[in-house]
């Protein structure tokens, strides 16, 4: 397959994959919480990218949180309502391009996977609304760890389901490329 054929073959995948990049680099960039991360310090800690995370622990961030950084927080988890819609459907886009390439038609059930993205982005809307329920009505005298246990284990499970699919893209990657290989060498002397 040439660059040319291989770009119109996979044009879709690979917009979804810039966009999914983009989208993610401008989030990280314009992050409301960056001033939090700034002031705080090591105090501070990104409840979405740290598994089982402890009550506690979340619970003593947010008393150090002045009243913007609060609002700033808050900001944040309204972005990032929206963000899950964007990753679920252009990592869904390149994972169903990659299955779609690689599995015979009698393992056409396996392409469901491509489906995991959406998955991920139920777990991080459900830590997001718990986070932003916090957070709005956090004190001294409203400390709901119930609802902060949940948060951290929809965190965690988030998390690992992106694991899987990252891991379940790279492996479908390198197949994708060892076939690509395979098939530009001669007949002849393929193994």
């Amino acid at each position: 397959m040439s660059p040319v054929q291989f770009f119109i073959k996979y044009s879709w995948p690979l917009l979804a994959l810039v966009i999914f990049i983009g989208s993610t680099v401008l989030l990280d960039r314009f992050n409301p919480k960056n001033a939090i991360i700034e002031r705080l310090g090591k105090v501070y800690f990104s409840t979405d990218k740290t598994p089982c995370y402890s009550p506690q622990a979340l619970f003593d961030m947010l008393d150090k949180y002045s009243d913007e950084d609060r609002r700033a927080h808050v900001r944040f988890i309204y972005l990032d309502l929206v963000y899950p819609v964007i990753y679920s459907v252009t990592v869904a886009i390149v994972l169903a391009s990659l299955l779609s390439a690689l599995l015979p038609a009698s393992q056409s059930w396996l392409r469901y996977l491509a489906l995991l993205p959406f998955l991920i982005a139920i777990f991080d809307c459900l830590e997001n609304l718990s986070l932003l329920w916090i957070v709005q009505r956090y004190s001294a005298s409203y400390r709901p760890f119930g609802l902060a246990r949940f948060s951290s284990a929809m965190t965690t499970t988030k998390l690992f389901l992106m694991c899987v699919t990252a891991a379940l893209i790279s492996v479908a990657l390198v197949a994708l490329v060892v076939r690509m290989l395979r098939s530009s060498l001669p007949a002849a002397t393929r193994p």
